[in-house]
């Protein structure tokens, strides 16, 4: 034991040196988590990217009433599972969600997190109903609703394929402000006024479904072949209740803003051209499959696109055939098809079957086994006798003697020698 004084020198001492290990540790504790928390907020900002696949979204709206509800929530359903088999990133806003986040943030986070130069097709699927004033057309959400002003500016930054599909009544003023290139827009109506609950939504997911939409026969249906099949089906969901339709549903691709009906279509072609000469509607919206085809699925995204704008300079050029003289019409034509032909060989050649590998042990055997030899007859050949020369007779020595023909079995008796 030492002194009063010398003992408090030593607590102290103690105390302070605990204190600053304390200090330490708390701050390497707090740089551990601050150090995970970056890593977590990474991994979550890496599961938004697309991962370099189409991605499927669909914000359901405000239902109003029950049967609503159950409707939506069955239409979302059949795009859920189109999505899944198309191996396509899929996401859900406006059903069982819970947080502070309104569904209009999140559907403004999940856009502005997506990946805006990708190859691959973005689908907005809007389901539920809408609003039209002279002011501006909206979508109903629960909380704040969605304006067709909103939404064009959290779409600007994407440069990658879009399909815009508003199933809501009142969606025709969504198309005109949405219009851009590269995008596909389809609104249940022709117009805001337009205001009764839109059926289009119902058929339009039952073909993404795969319900008998594939007008072409290419085994795939096409965003456009999914607006003329459920549009053809709304027209005969009226004419058989003994109704006059409501709806008319609306497709824009050619960027003119005015969009085309489904009536104007024979199959897959439009057969009436824009007032100011432009290209028609429909091609684009052709081009955008979400359940594509084994032959399809062998085309890589770049290649893909390549043959899309292919296409789409084929189409320009054939309109302008009456513009071109015919030598030059022609050559541009082939140089296009030539270009396009080369494209599906590749696709061709991956669809070829590959011969199974031999097994490593086979391999071997084959290399240490002797080169096969000649084969050769096993029976003999006897050699020729030459003929001898009969009596009187010179034998010819430039050539051989003919084979002479077989014997008699009973031979002429020798001749008797003369006796004198």
């Amino acid at each position: 034991m030492g002194t009063p004084k010398m003992e408090r020198s030593a607590v102290m001492g103690f105390t302070i040196y605990d204190l600053r290990l304390a200090n330490v540790r708390l701050i390497v504790g707090c740089l551990l988590v601050a150090s995970m928390m970056v890593l977590v907020e990474a991994r979550a900002a890496e599961t938004e990217k697309d991962e370099g696949q189409s991605h499927v979204v669909v914000v359901v709206g405000a239902a109003g009433e029950r049967k609503y509800g159950e409707m939506f929530g069955s239409w979302a359903m059949r795009v859920k599972e189109a999505a899944k088999k198309a191996e396509a990133k899929f996401t859900l806003i406006g059903i069982n969600e819970s947080g502070k986040q309104s569904d209009l943030d999140r559907l403004k986070d999940v856009l502005s997190k997506a990946d805006a130069k990708s190859t691959h097709d973005l689908w907005l699927v809007l389901i539920g109903h809408g609003t039209w004033s002279s002011r501006a057309a909206k979508f109903n959400m629960r909380g704040p609703d969605l304006s067709a002003n909103q939404l064009d500016d959290w779409l600007e930054p994407l440069e990658r394929p879009l399909a815009i599909i508003n199933c809501s009544s009142c969606s025709a003023p969504f198309l005109k402000k949405l219009m851009a290139p590269n995008r596909v827009i389809v609104s249940a109506t022709k117009s805001g006024n337009e205001t009764t609950f839109a059926q289009f939504g119902d058929y339009f997911t039952s073909g993404l479904a795969g319900e008998g939409a594939d007008l072409d026969k290419d085994e795939q249906v096409s965003l456009l072949e999914l607006f003329l099949t459920a549009s053809k089906n709304v027209y005969a969901f009226y004419e058989q209740k003994g109704e006059l339709a409501t709806e008319h549903a609306l497709l824009e691709d050619n960027g003119d803003g005015l969009g085309s009906r489904a009536e104007w279509f024979r199959g897959v072609r439009s057969t009436k051209k824009p007032s100011g000469g432009g290209e028609v509607d429909g091609h684009r919206a052709h081009q955008i499959h979400l359940l594509r085809s084994e032959f399809e699925k062998k085309l890589s995204p770049e290649l893909r696109a390549e043959r899309d704008r292919l296409e789409m300079s084929l189409i320009r050029h054939r309109n302008r055939k009456d513009r071109l003289k015919e030598d030059l019409y022609y050559t541009q034509l082939g140089s296009i098809l030539i270009k396009i032909s080369r494209i599906y060989a590749q696709a061709e050649e991956k669809l070829q079957p590959k011969p199974a590998p031999k097994p490593k042990n086979a391999v071997e055997d084959e290399k240490k086994a002797p080169a096969p030899k000649a084969k050769t007859s096993s029976k003999k050949v006897a050699p020729q006798k030459a003929s001898k020369p009969q009596p009187g007779t010179k034998a010819e020595e430039t050539s051989p003697a003919p084979k002479p023909d077989k014997p008699d079995s009973k031979r002429a008796p020798k001749p008797k020698k003369r006796l004198d």
